[in-house]
């Protein structure tokens, strides 16, 4: 279970005091791994959008570190805050991270603009993907955050997303 970062981190840690969640935990981030009709530094920038309006450290820490490693640049997770107007992201990276805010507010805002703009970007498949990456990670987070969850350091001596 020590798996890609060589420690067990301590969200698996906490879920493994209630065996059956862990395992609906495990299966759903395999689903997330396995599925690949979106992009990888995509989902991770969506998600890390999430990270940091749920104010979550240890997703913040985690999703920069996976992020850069994905290809996503410094300037991209020093300008977050300011997607609508950085020319760090393209105009399917402003439209994923806008959904992600939409998803992400107290009460989901999720337009039909906004849904119908996201159909002429992305087809079914990646719609769905991309929808439960951030359904995903506003869990994560808000289990994380909830429980004091803190950073493990992975973004230590690198840049990482900071919250809004």
């Amino acid at each position: 279970m020590e798996g890609r970062f060589g420690a067990i981190l301590d969200p698996i840690a906490v879920s493994a005091r209630q065996p059956a969640l862990l395992d609906a935990y495990l299966g759903f981030e395999d689903g997330l791994r396995a599925s690949r009709e979106l992009e990888l530094e995509l989902k991770e920038l969506a998600s890390l959008k999430v990270s940091t309006m749920v104010g979550c450290a240890f997703c913040m820490d985690i999703g920069s570190h996976l992020a850069t490693r994905r290809g996503l640049t410094e300037r991209q997770l020093l300008e977050l805050t300011e997607y609508r107007t950085s020319d760090a992201y393209t105009e399917r990276q402003r439209l994923a991270l806008e959904y992600a805010e939409a998803m992400t507010e107290r009460r989901v805002q999720v337009s039909d603009g906004l849904f119908d703009r996201l159909r002429t970007e992305f087809d079914e498949v990646q719609l769905v993907e991309l929808t439960a990456m951030i359904a995903w990670e506003n869990y994560r987070g808000r289990f994380n955050h909830a429980l004091g969850i803190g950073s493990t350091g992975l973004s230590d001596g690198a840049v990482c997303a900071t919250p809004e």
